[in-house]
């Protein structure tokens, strides 16, 4: 294994996707827009090496340049809409939901759709 991946991949340095996921975080966690100084500095890299993968992430519309100022741009946003939980996360919880439904001590009124007991009548007390 070359000398530079394996450092990379035991700690001993960062790669470029490393890098550009700190970035996209930093950019999340920033919340509208941040400078290539700001997320420089939170990422703790160089700010050339900042410009750098943002300017690739742009190109990739991963992230959205105004001015001086970046964004998350509209292909996380498209890749975050085809996001699903595990396929088994639904069948896993079907049941317990159903015993918890059963413990709705409403009158008929019953849970509104989605809900696990009825928010009328047991909200107050709990099932």
């Amino acid at each position: 294994m070359d000398t530079a991946v394996r450092a990379r991949t035991t700690g001993g340095g960062r790669g470029v996707l490393e890098g550009a996921f700190a970035l996209l975080e930093a950019l999340r966690r920033h919340g509208d827009e941040a400078g290539v100084t700001e997320l420089a500095v939170a990422c703790g890299v160089p700010k050339s090496t900042a410009h750098r993968l943002l300017e690739q992430l742009v190109a990739l519309q991963a992230v959205e340049r105004r001015g001086l100022r970046y964004r998350l741009g509209p292909q996380l946003y498209r890749l975050g809409q085809a996001w699903q939980p595990h396929p088994g996360l639904r069948a896993a919880g079907r049941l317990p939901l159903h015993r918890l439904r059963g413990g709705c001590r409403c009158t008929g009124c019953g849970p509104p759709p989605g809900a696990v007991w009825c928010w009328r009548c047991c909200a107050r007390s709990g099932p």
